[in-house]
């Protein structure tokens, strides 16, 4: 029984931390990508 509540822990954890990643993936770095390239202000 613990060890079975330790993996359902492990795979909400690894959830969690995927999930915070593709967040700043569609977040931060489109913003990067607007910030570094001049054509995409004329574009918006």
């Amino acid at each position: 029984m613990g060890k079975n509540r330790l993996n359902i822990f492990k795979m909400e954890y690894f959830h969690r931390i995927l999930e915070s990643y593709y967040a700043m993936m569609f977040t931060y770095i489109p913003q990067q990508i607007r910030l570094l390239n001049p054509w995409s202000q004329q574009f918006e």
